[in-house]
């Protein structure tokens, strides 16, 4: 037999890659050697010694010396004239069979190590088990070839070669110092170089047709990637030995207290490993690997409880009555499961079954989570309803939501109400054994046809002007995606003709406050309490002011902005009355400017917007600056009053006084208070000021009442006389 040449030739690969498109990157390696290291500047005599294991003393050190003459025959292990910039601890690791592997450290020492001088590895996407089993049909014959020490064949370059020192002591005694020309197995580039060198292979082998007949030797059973795959019975099985091994630590996992990063690591990756079995298990993983990279030294130790716990007795319990066997899925994917998640409920659709949930009804809890939330849980549903119909399935799942379909397909998310659905769903996985895999369906662009059906759909519920305002954010989705708008078309115009035709354009807008029901108000305030206090005060900040309820309110706890929302730092009380000032607002977009509002003191008149300012100031102090204008106690927190709250109370407090509460909203003192400055004779260019009103739709802001208008037409009649 022909012992094979080592060395990548460069005349053969050039033949090969005439027309692929990684010529440039891997031509310029063969010929210059690949680079491990990114940066030019690296400090000189860094060293650290030998692990133990390639110790003279250790029990692997006869067999790793016999691997360094090799590697010193092969021309791989050169004798060092000059002392490399970084020499490298060597380690030994026995492989299954009774062979070892030489390591070269790149991570040690740390901080300076050769990894440390790579930069980021470029993201590779490698063969997994799915990969082979997709190619297995019932009894099919199966045969694998492996590359012998792959790495061995890729010269690194020059300047690399000056970080691959390492020094290795010989059975007399004497030690050397050596550098490695090829690529080591240590480097984090390594994988990623090699990686684009095989999918070249790959790439030069598929223009090949294989002689069929001259292929020998296939078998029915063959071990891929660790894990057994069987075409006689169409499973994939764990190896009883590593099974065995892995159940044994788990059990001690159980039993222990602190662990250290090392012994999670080699945990974490038999786990890793079994679940290419166990479909759904990486998911019980997750916060394995996050407290392994919490921990910086190997050596240190962490404690094994609350979540990291739960996972390891998952793993066991699951392992302890697991066979190590599953049907490898079916080839042809479940393609027919959809859901969908809105802030009213949620709904799911297989193979004509289908569910529906109302938030409110069915899962109270779920009315205060985020839409990204939402859309997980209705995965989850499906899956709870659908397990045992995709058993040894590839199910792919229709979703609409960026970030579920992220979550799904990675198992992982930071958000840990996200993470606790996705530990349900792929438990449901592990125990049916399907496998989920997330398709986006993209927003835009969306058909006439579907705009159509939803301008119908909108036109049941809303108004003809609030259904425009709908229809704008798709115009905006579409733009920004570099589509044409579907609103612009021909069917779509019409269908809004057709929308506004029924509903008209009538806008029955809320209700003015009047000062006669802030007077009803007023008297049935409870001034001891200090939420109701703070609601007066919003109530006459609101009427005299116009605000606009984004700059009286903050819409929560969290997002207060004290340039968009009223705070205490910008309420600056004086003599005659108290002046507030807002600098960011509708109007007022990018800070050009400030709003400054005066309020007037108004003596002996409960209606006084200073005093009832003044009266929550003093209650209720502000414990943080800056702080939101409006707060009130309960219990010993000083809470801001939301707009959610003041309209509630609002609400409460209409109902009481004998008015029809759905007739009012928040805006309603906005358009009041202009309406009473109209009625007493203020110049509208005043009132605009006020109010911050950009152009004259001010004055649809304005609902004199009858008695005032029958006055003007009085008034009006009066003149007339007058002329005559």
């Amino acid at each position: 037999m022909v012992k094979p040449t080592r060395d990548l030739i460069l005349s053969a690969w050039s033949n090969e890659l005439q027309n692929d498109f990684d010529k440039e990157f891997l031509l310029h390696g063969i010929e210059f050697g690949f680079d491990i290291i990114d940066a030019s500047d690296i400090p000189l005599n860094i060293q650290a010694k030998n692990h133990p294991s390639a110790s003279p003393s250790g029990p692997l050190y006869s067999k790793a010396h016999a691997q360094v003459l090799i590697e010193i025959e092969n021309g791989n292990y050169i004798f060092a004239d000059e002392k490399p910039k970084i020499i490298s601890p060597m380690g030994v690791i026995p492989k299954p069979g009774g062979g070892i592997r030489l390591i070269h450290d790149c991570s040690r020492p740390e901080g300076s190590a050769v990894n440390d001088f790579a930069g980021d590895p470029s993201k590779q996407i490698f063969q997994t088990l799915d990969d082979a089993t997709k190619l297995v049909t019932a009894s099919c014959y199966m045969a694998k070839v492996d590359l012998k020490s792959a790495y061995r064949s890729v010269q690194i370059s020059k300047t690399s070669q000056q970080v691959t020192g390492f020094r290795w002591t010989f059975p007399d005694g004497r030690e050397f110092t050596l550098f490695d020309r090829k690529l080591p197995f240590g480097s984090k580039l390594a994988p990623g170089i090699f990686h684009r060198l095989s999918q070249a292979v790959r790439r030069i082998m598929s223009r090949f047709a294989i002689n069929w007949s001259k292929v020998v030797d296939p078998c029915q059973q063959i071990t891929f990637l660790g894990v057994e795959i069987d075409s006689s019975t169409m499973e994939v099985r764990l190896p009883s030995d590593k099974l065995a091994v892995l159940k044994a630590e788990l059990l001690a996992f159980t039993k222990r207290s602190h662990a250290s990063k090392k012994q999670l690591q080699s945990l974490a990756g038999k786990l890793n490993w079994a679940s290419a079995v166990i479909r759904g298990g990486r998911v019980f993983l997750r916060r394995i690997i996050n407290c392994i990279m919490r921990i910086k030294r190997d050596w240190h130790k962490a404690r094994l409880k609350g979540d990291i716990a739960q996972d390891i007795l998952w793993w066991n319990n699951f392992i302890s009555s697991f066979n190590g066997k599953s049907l490898i899925l079916d080839q042809y994917p479940v393609t027919s499961v959809a859901t969908d998640a809105c802030r009213s409920g949620a709904g799911g659709f297989f193979d004509n079954d289908w569910f529906y949930v109302n938030w409110q009804c069915d899962f109270p809890f779920a009315e205060n989570l985020h839409i990204n939330e939402l859309e997980a849980l209705s995965v989850v549903f499906a899956a709870r309803r659908w397990a045992k119909a995709w058993q040894n399935k590839r199910v792919l799942i229709f979703c609409d939501n960026v970030t579920t379909v992220s979550c799904l397909n990675k198992c992982s998310s930071r958000n840990a109400t996200l993470m606790s659905y996705l530990r349900e769903l792929f438990w449901l996985s592990a125990s049916n054994n399907f496998h989920i895999k997330a398709v986006h369906i993209a927003v835009v662009p969306l058909s006439r046809e579907n705009l159509a059906r939803y301008i119908a759909h909108l036109s049941r519920r809303l108004k003809y002007n609030s259904l425009c305002n709908y229809l704008s954010i798709i115009r905006i989705l579409h733009l920004e995606a570099g589509y044409s708008s579907p609103i612009d078309t021909h069917l779509v115009s019409n269908v809004l003709k057709g929308a506004r035709r029924v509903l008209g354009d009538v806008n029955t807008a809320k209700l003015p406050i009047t000062p006669k029901i802030l007077f009803k108000i007023f008297a049935i305030i409870s001034f001891n309490d200090t939420k109701d206090v703070a609601f007066w005060a919003a109530c006459l900040v609101a009427f005299f002011s116009f605000f606009r309820k984004s700059n009286l309110l903050t819409p929560s706890v969290n997002d207060f902005d004290p340039d968009r929302h009223l705070s205490r730092h910008n309420v600056f009380f004086r003599e005659d009355g108290v002046l507030l000032r807002i600098s960011k607002s509708k109007t007022i977009q990018f800070a050009e400017r400030c709003l400054d509002i005066p309020l007037p003191a108004i003596k002996k008149l409960p209606l006084c917007p200073s005093q009832a300012l003044l009266l929550n100031f003093k209650m209720v102090p502000a414990v943080q600056t800056p702080s939101p204008a409006f707060l009130y106690q309960n219990g010993e927190d000083t809470i801001p009053l939301t707009y959610a709250v003041f309209l509630a109370r609002l609400k409460t407090v209409l109902s009481i006084i004998g008015f029809d509460a759905s007739l009012y909203s928040g805006h309603s003192f906005r358009r009041g208070g202009a309406t009473f400055a109209f009625q007493c004779g203020v110049p509208g260019e005043l009132i605009q000021s006020q109010g911050d009103w950009k152009s004259d739709a001010y004055k649809g802001y304005l609902d004199p009442s009858p008695s005032y208008r029958l006055h003007v037409m009085k008034t009006f009649a009066n003149a007339l006389k007058l002329s005559t």
